[in-house]
């Protein structure tokens, strides 16, 4: 029993991720980026913020290992530069998990904490670019151009993910419950006297 209720927590957990990474995907065919920086344009990370939230609670190998992982899946998938995406997720949620700690369940905290792992997870991209010399871009430019939209637009994204953190964690809450119940139903029926 303790098996299952582990694949299914696993289950409401890759799902939850998933549907994160698929509305990044869907509101950034909805917005493009522009890469030549001629008007402002917005970066969605509502993965990111999913993932964030999912791996509040680990242990920071288990953080430090799937961030990196999922990380490079990205890297993987998606245009641009190898590793970007491995080291800022595993550097903005390493940052967020040692943060967490001091943050409450509220979600005016839970969105300050979300809205900060986007901004880490951008500027740390825009570290590696700059120290690699793929760009020679100016921080405030990329504030202007990047950081301050993305950083706005995920104000009501990182509410949203947080609604639906909430639900997950309903769900994994039942799994538990239902869990409890049966084990308390094996033990009733242990201790009943033979005749």
């Amino acid at each position: 029993m303790l098996l299952w209720l582990k694949i299914m927590n696993k289950v409401v957990n890759i799902s939850y991720l998933l549907f994160a990474f698929m509305l990044d995907l869907i509101l950034q065919s909805l917005f493009p980026v522009d890469f030549e920086y001629r008007r402002l344009f917005v970066v969605f990370n509502t993965g990111l913020i999913g993932l964030m939230l999912v791996l509040k609670k680990e242990n920071f190998k288990q953080v430090l290992i799937v961030a990196f992982l999922v990380g490079l899946i990205l890297d993987f998938v998606r245009y641009g530069y190898f590793f970007l995406y491995a080291l800022s997720f595993s550097l903005a949620i390493l940052i967020a998990r040692l943060w967490s700690n001091q943050v409450n369940e509220t979600n005016i905290e839970l969105m300050i904490l979300s809205i900060t792992v986007v901004f880490l997870k951008e500027l740390i991209q825009f570290g590696l670019l700059t120290f690699a010399g793929l760009t020679q871009m100016h921080l405030s430019t990329w504030f202007i151009y990047r950081g301050f939209l993305t950083i706005l637009m995920h104000v009501p994204l990182s509410y949203l993910m947080i609604y639906t953190n909430r639900y997950r964690l309903k769900r994994l809450g039942q799994n538990l419950d239902e869990r409890t119940h049966r084990e308390n139903s094996l033990y009733r029926e242990l201790r009943k006297p033979t005749r």
